[in-house]
């Protein structure tokens, strides 16, 4: 029995290295080659190693698997089998359901928070509309000074600096749509006491909650759009919502005209309600790809210290635009001097409001442009109706449909920005705008008494050229920016928008007012004095100097600060020696 026993057992391992040869030999590929199959057939005596992971395999089916009734043979033989066999392709009921899958995870987000942004667009349109249509009828109500009717978008500029330097913190901590549900309640709130206030006063409080409620909601759709799960669409649809919020802004002051004449005032702030209201049920929907950061320690005195800085800097810049130097300028001095403290305490705090390595960085260059951008776009806009109405005697028709056209112009732009941005990196975009618009403000004191037409085409080129810049500033930090950093990158421009649109608009108001009393001797006109249409003309040519010589920054600051970044590769204009990259702070 031993003896027979002990012969078997040979005859059986022959009989299997034959079986499983021959199976080999039937596949379509030589896989003898393969080490696993070369000890499945006995070409190579198999190591302990392999003997052990021989035992962890899972049996494997009889009808599959074995081949005249022979022992199993190795997966790396199944892969083989199974990449031979042929697959039959999938069923369209299978394929329609792929793409239902994809639809529902990508196409429909973009969709979607367009939708969003038009409401978002619409709202903040409506409501600055309301505030600079309505001011006259306001104060006719009240029985105010018309002077007094601007501290109703002074109070929102104030609202806006609030709610810039709390939105980053609330972002972290609580997600993008329970923050923007919170926003969105409170805009819907403050806009329906603003059309049932008593009192100017009253008005002006509920303005300010008004300014807290839309900076906080411009400040998490960024956030939030940067957080979808398509990120190589990201800009693209941000590039959509300018164009969305160019649209409101021509639209919403006809409506607003249209209500204010037909109805009242009242009526166009119980329409900016309903819009937020519809974005707050609209909102309840969407999904909230928020993870909680790590819980740190707040810097409640950064917070502080920030807000009344620029809180101060923002009143000095209102009262100096009125002509109240002396008290303008103490205003202004305290604002300096919390802005310095600022920076020399978040430098020694261990968890700082704003890291301000972000500001030393590839942001730097960003932001600045946003800033000097958007201090000439306010300031010169500003000067529009008061040239072609005084200088050249327009009508108030002409100076509607003029604006209108800087309007349509916008819009233009954005639609052209995804084919810019797709072949030319951002610097040299920007290099070209900025250098059209310092020849056009050059150009603009030469002709500003002389050519009518030629002045308006040059505010039509130097405002098409600023939009791109503009539009295209606020798209480049929100999506090249680390997600890290967002909480933080988000509420940047926005801070440094408020803060340049108060100050652009005041220096420009207290130099044209200077130079017009230095040459004319007074701010209003004698009857029948030809010589103050010049000196008018004297006064725009000297702040469209300044204007120049400010946009001339901006262009050097584009030129040697502004670097390329990995969404820039690939693009005309791109270069390794300029390349750089965000890091976390």
């Amino acid at each position: 029995m031993l003896g027979l026993k002990h012969n078997n057992v040979p005859c059986d391992v022959e009989e299997c290295s034959e079986q499983d040869a021959d199976t080999v030999s039937l596949l379509p590929i030589d896989v003898t080659m393969v080490p696993s199959v070369q000890i499945g057939v006995g070409l190579v005596p198999e190591s302990p190693a392999e003997h052990e992971r021989e035992k962890k395999l899972q049996p494997i089916s009889q009808d599959n698997n074995k081949v005249h009734g022979t022992d199993e043979i190795t997966d790396e033989v199944k892969e083989f089998i199974i990449d031979a066999t042929p697959v039959e392709p999938p069923k369209p009921q299978q394929q329609r359901c792929c793409k239902a899958k994809i639809f529902k995870l990508h196409a429909t987000p973009m969709k979607v928070m367009i939708f969003y942004y038009s409401l978002t667009a619409a709202l903040p349109t409506m409501d600055m509309a309301t505030s600079t249509v309505a001011m006259p009828v306001i104060a006719k109500e009240y029985g105010i000074d018309i002077s007094l009717t601007q501290w109703i978008t002074v109070a929102m500029n104030l609202g806006c600096v609030v709610s810039g330097t709390i939105s980053g913190k609330f972002l972290e901590r609580f997600g993008s749509i329970n923050m923007f549900l919170c926003w969105a309640f409170l805009a819907t709130l403050s806009s329906l006491c603003s059309a049932f206030m008593p009192e100017f006063y009253s008005l002006l409080a509920t303005r300010f909650v008004t300014g807290i409620a839309l900076t906080g909601m411009n400040v998490t759709k960024g956030y939030l759009f940067r957080l979808l799960p398509f990120p190589e669409k990201v800009k693209l649809g941000l590039f959509l919502t300018i164009i969305l919020f160019d649209l409101g802004a021509i639209i919403a002051p006809l409506i607003a005209g249209f209500i204010i004449e037909h109805m009242s005032w009242h009526a166009c702030y119980i329409v900016c309600a309903a819009l937020s209201a519809i974005t707050f049920f609209s909102m309840v929907f969407v999904h909230d790809p928020f993870t909680r950061a790590e819980k740190r320690k707040t810097d409640f005195g950064g917070i502080i210290l920030l807000s009344f800085a620029y809180i101060i800097s923002s009143l000095s810049a209102s009262v100096l635009g009125q002509q109240i130097f002396l008290i303008g300028s103490i205003l202004f001095m305290i604002g300096c001097l919390l802005f310095g403290f600022f920076i020399f305490l978040e430098k020694r705090v261990t968890h700082p409001l704003i890291p301000l390595k972000i500001l030393t960085g590839p942001l730097k260059a960003l932001l600045s442009i946003h800033l000097l951008g958007a201090f000439y776009r306010s300031a010169t806009r500003m000067l529009v109706p008061f040239i072609y109405s005084v200088i050249y005697e327009q009508s108030s028709v002409f100076v509607g449909t003029l604006n209108a056209v800087f309007g349509l112009m916008d819009i233009l732009t954005a639609i052209i920005l995804p084919i810019l941005d797709k072949r030319y990196t951002t610097r040299r975009i920007f290099s070209v705008c900025f250098i059209s618009i310092t020849v056009c403000t050059a150009l603009f004191p030469f002709v500003t008494y002389n050519s009518f037409y030629s002045s308006i085409v040059l505010f039509v080129i130097a405002f098409a050229f600023l939009n791109i810049v503009t539009s295209m500033s606020w798209a480049v930090i929100l999506t090249t920016a680390p997600v890290s950093q967002l909480s933080v990158i988000s509420v940047l421009p926005n801070l440094s928008k408020t803060l340049a649109c108060s100050v652009g608009t005041c220096i420009v108001s207290s130099l044209h007012s200077i130079t017009l009393q230095g040459d004319y001797g007074a701010l209003y006109p004698i009857v029948g004095d030809p010589y103050y249409n010049k000196s008018y003309a004297r006064a725009t040519s000297v702040c469209m100097g300044l204007m120049c010589i400010s946009i001339f920054l901006t262009t050097l600051i584009c030129v040697l600060g502004l670097s390329n970044y990995e969404a820039d590769r690939g693009k005309r204009g791109f270069s390794e020696k300029r390349f750089v990259t965000f890091r976390d702070a």
